[in-house]
């Protein structure tokens, strides 16, 4: 407890000036998903003791989504939620909460990263089945960290050394992402990426004109340098026994 305690108190740093911690946990810092977990550990054993026929809850730090099969039951499960935190001296995220019907493919939520909604079965007609991919603000992420990555001005000194640092960041992100249903985005990843790629080719070369494609020379090239692959084959697996890819 005295260890927590002087966590809650050590402050913050913004802009290079040192804050002092007036409530709650330090925003970003790395010991906040372990306070969070020590703190709603209350919340999971209240849910699971008085309401867990109501709804199924899965929690992730302080991020969590309550499944129920009818539309009176997740607005239950709100209601009790809201009273759990009362307790707990929290209150629910005004912007980031709201109830959404999954059925027949009417809406979706995006959750740790993904975005979950049902869609039509191909061989099944009249079938829905749930179905998970990348959201649109882990792809915009992933975009801003090719921006920088890429950047002409980066400071890299040839391709060689721009590729290892791309093979980290391609590897944790399909590692992650690599279950699900999404080859469509991993394949806009891609084409992005090259995008970025024939940029900095464009410009490490100095040539001049509108160089947006990298020649088949170029590509064989990049691939040569070992940049890691995202459409390759084997790389995506439905959810089950989830692999490391190297």
């Amino acid at each position: 407890m005295k260890l927590i305690s002087k966590w809650l108190k050590a402050g913050v740093m913004v802009e290079g000036k040192m804050m002092e911690s007036l409530v709650g946990t330090p925003q970003g810092g790395v010991i906040s998903p372990l306070l969070a977990n020590i703190y709603l550990h209350q919340m999971d054993e209240i849910w699971e003791r008085e309401n867990a026929t109501v709804g199924e809850l899965t929690r992730y730090c302080d991020d969590f989504a309550v499944l129920s099969k009818t539309r009176p039951g997740v607005e239950e499960s709100r209601k009790r939620i809201e009273e759990i935190l009362r307790r707990l001296k929290l209150e629910l995220h005004p912007e980031k909460t709201r109830i959404v019907e999954l059925n027949w493919g009417k809406g979706g939520f995006n959750f740790l990263g993904w975005h979950a909604r049902k869609c039509a079965s191909v061989k099944y007609r009249g079938r829905y089945y749930l179905n998970r991919w990348p959201s649109s603000a882990s792809m915009k992420k992933l975009y801003g960290k090719f921006r920088v990555m890429v950047y002409r001005n980066r400071g890299v000194r040839n391709a060689r050394e721009l590729v290892i640092g791309l093979n980290q960041l391609l590897r944790g992100w399909a590692n992650y992402f690599c279950t699900g249903n999404s080859t469509k985005k991993f394949q806009q990843a891609q084409k992005h990426l090259w995008g970025r790629l024939a940029l900095f080719e464009s410009k490490r070369r100095r040539r001049t004109g509108p160089y947006w494609n990298l020649g088949q020379h170029e590509y064989q090239w990049f691939k040569g340098l070992g940049l890691y692959d995202l459409t390759r084959k084997g790389i995506l697996r439905y959810p089950g026994i989830v692999a490391t890819h190297g």
